[in-house]
C-alpha cells in the first residue's frame, strides 16, 4: 500500500507550466471501495478529474480538493471490470498549470 501511495504521490509531484502534455500510467488493481487521494507539489486551486469504464460511460464520482490533496470518491462501489482515471486542466493556488494531463487505467476484481 504505501509503494502505490509513493507512486502516485511521485507521478503528482511534477512540475507546474503552460505546456500541457498527457502521461499514461500502468494499469493498477483496487478494491471495490478504493478512494484515490493525489498529492501534488503544489496548492491546488482547481482540477477536471474523471473516471470512466470500457464503455466510456462516466462513474459518478465525488471530488474535494483540500491544499495539495485532492481525494476521488465513488458514489457507489466500482463494479468489476476496467476503468480509466483521467485528471486534465488543474491550475495550482498560483494559477500555474500542470504540465501533464494524466490517465491512470485501473481494474477493479472482487
Amino acid at each position: 500500500m504505501k509503494k502505490k501511495i509513493l507512486a502516485i504521490t511521485l507521478l503528482f509531484m511534477m512540475i507546474f507550466s503552460n505546456t500541457v502534455f498527457a502521461q499514461t500510467f500502468p494499469s493498477k488493481n483496487v478494491n471495490p471501495h478504493k478512494v484515490w487521494t493525489i498529492t501534488f507539489n503544489k496548492n491546488v486551486k482547481n482540477a477536471k478529474l474523471s473516471i470512466k469504464n470500457t464503455e466510456n460511460e462516466y462513474v459518478p464520482i465525488g471530488v474535494d480538493i483540500v491544499n495539495n490533496k485532492v481525494m476521488i470518491t465513488s458514489f457507489f462501489d466500482y463494479l468489476e471490470g476496467d476503468y480509466i482515471l483521467e485528471i486534465t486542466e488543474v491550475t495550482g493556488s498560483d494559477n500555474s498549470i500542470l504540465k501533464d494531463n494524466i490517465h491512470m487505467n485501473f481494474t477493479v476484481k472482487k
